[in-house]
């Protein structure tokens, strides 16, 4: 596996491990019934997460730029392996309604797939460069990319 993927998905998942941290702290804000300090704090480390999201975001976008110009057969490699987990997913099969008459957790995580999918599609025509992996929906797709970024198996 190249080093350039390797590289470009540890800088996805830190962006993505700050946006994390960050939401964690919205939902703790909204839902914990914080107290004054408490929240004070959280409010604080939340805008630090933010502005790490931006900074790392800020270096996966150059860095993308750098292998768009020097290395684009490894940059359309990356996003194949993306789009192949997000095509692997659309692939499986279930029931679009649970047994309640609800749409179902397949339901759903079709649709994250396609949007997903979509997002890359967008990073592949140089339209974007970070697309985040909903790791509720898609968790296995989310660990998969994990073990990308440390330069595990593709």
């Amino acid at each position: 596996m190249s080093s350039t993927i390797a590289q470009l998905e540890r800088l996805r998942c830190k962006v993505a491990g700050w946006e994390i941290l960050a939401g964690s702290l919205g939902d703790y804000i909204d839902r914990g019934h914080p107290n004054d300090a408490q929240l004070a704090e959280a409010c604080a480390d939340m805008e630090r997460y933010q502005a790490e999201t931006v900074t790392a975001l800020q270096v996966l976008s150059a860095e993308l730029a750098a292998a768009r110009r020097d290395s684009p057969d490894t940059v359309a490699a990356w996003v194949a392996w993306h789009r192949e987990r997000c095509r692997c997913i659309l692939a499986e099969e279930g029931p679009d309604l649970d047994a309640y008459g609800s749409i179902s957790d397949h339901a759903v995580r079709q649709f994250v797939a396609r949007e997903t999918l979509a997002e890359w599609n967008k990073v592949l025509a140089g339209e974007q460069d970070y697309v985040r992996i909903n790791s509720f929906f898609l968790a296995d797709y989310a660990v998969e990319a994990e073990r990308l970024a440390e330069g595990g198996p593709r």
